[in-house]
């Protein structure tokens, strides 16, 4: 401040207290340098002032930016989101979102996400109502996307699983599209990886990783029971048909990752079951019979499972007599393929339910 002062021609504080007034113009010229000293400093001290205010405004918007990162902050980067098939690069926590697989909806939703969702129009599980409401929009049926809207809709990403994958290179032209699909040979795993990726993805790594920790934890509950329930076989009924599902099949984790006992171990292999009658069931004589009603899921009418299988062959059965015959959330199994987290955990706590029951129960809706 002293060398600003000396160079415009200002005498300092003490150059002035050491002015004698001689005279008085000698004073008067005194009096004057003093009142220009007086000034500069004033306009000195509010500079002074704005530099600091300034300075105290950029350390707090830094301050705020670092403790609540901003969508805006993350723009431009982007999260490589490997498949099963290649991999595609969607932006990191993308705020419009198009879900065709309702086990990534499911998983979605378990997560928190907070992104608007666009869906198909479909007949929604009871824990995700909430999403056909007319306040979502809709992007088509879960095998035909409505391009016209998806493209008026401009997602950010586009999920997609086994029903629609035939559409990704077509869906792809609006926008990075994943293909959900698990490994169905390591089904559980699979989809702990779909789960751990999307909280990557939208920066929910935390609330992903509890989750799997408590699905994890009730799976070996049921596992410590299901070798001690008896045999069981998996059924889908749809339109008066009948197939199995065994080991290996696409509903398969029943045996190969919770530990249920097969009637017969060849029974139903491939990847849609194996089409079978009612003497096939008397034959294999199960003590459980798991059993899906496909057009009850989808929301279709038809003959009920149930009817179908009131009938003397099924009642000979083990199952049959001692009132052991279960109709499994089919929503659950057949439409989100056990895939979604919340579906896969409410699953696990079904048969976990049933099988700590003992024989001679009533058959469970």
């Amino acid at each position: 401040m002293r060398a600003l002062l000396s160079r415009v021609g200002f005498a300092t504080s003490e150059q002035t207290v050491a002015l004698q007034p001689k005279t008085a113009q000698t004073a008067a010229a005194a009096a004057a340098a003093a009142t220009r000293v007086k000034h500069v400093f004033q306009a000195c001290a509010a500079a002074s002032a704005l530099v600091l205010i300034g300075m105290g405004v950029a350390l707090q918007a830094q301050a705020q930016s670092a403790a609540a990162p901003t969508v805006a902050a993350q723009s431009g980067q982007r999260y490589e989101f490997v498949q099963l098939k290649g991999s595609t690069n969607v932006p990191l926590n993308p705020q419009k979102v198009v879900v065709f697989d309702l086990a990534t909806l499911d998983m979605l939703d378990a997560l928190g996400v907070d992104a608007e969702v666009a869906v198909p129009a479909f007949k929604m599980p009871e824990h995700l109502k909430a999403y056909e409401a007319a306040s979502v929009p809709k992007v088509g049926s879960l095998f035909e996307p409505n391009y016209e809207a998806i493209r008026v809709f401009s997602p950010e990403v586009i999920f997609i699983g086994r029903r629609s994958e035939a559409r990704q290179a077509e869906l792809a032209k609006l926008g990075p599209t994943v293909d959900m699909a698990i490994d169905e040979s390591n089904a559980v795993e699979s989809v702990f990886a779909n789960l751990r990726k999307l909280g990557e993805l939208f920066g929910k790594q935390g609330q992903a990783e509890s989750l799997i920790q408590q699905a994890q934890s009730e799976i070996e509950d049921l596992k410590a029971i299901t070798p001690h329930a008896g045999k069981a076989m998996l059924l889908l009924v749809s339109g008066g048909r009948i197939n199995s599902y065994g080991p290996g099949s696409r509903m398969g984790v029943l045996f190969d990752s919770y530990g249920v006992q097969p009637a017969q171990a060849n029974s139903g292999d491939a990847r849609h079951g194996q089409s079978i009658s009612f003497e096939f069931i008397l034959q294999a004589n199960p003590d459980w019979l798991l059993v899906l009603d496909r057009d009850s899921a989808i929301g279709r009418e038809g003959a009920a499972a149930e009817r179908l299988l009131d009938n003397g062959l099924i009642k000979a059965t083990n199952a049959g007599k001692q009132s052991q015959i279960v109709y499994l959330n089919a929503t659950n199994w057949y439409v989100l393929d056990n895939a979604g987290i919340t579906a896969l955990r409410q699953n696990v706590r079904q048969l976990h339910q049933v099988f700590a029951k003992t024989a001679g129960g009533t058959a469970t809706q």
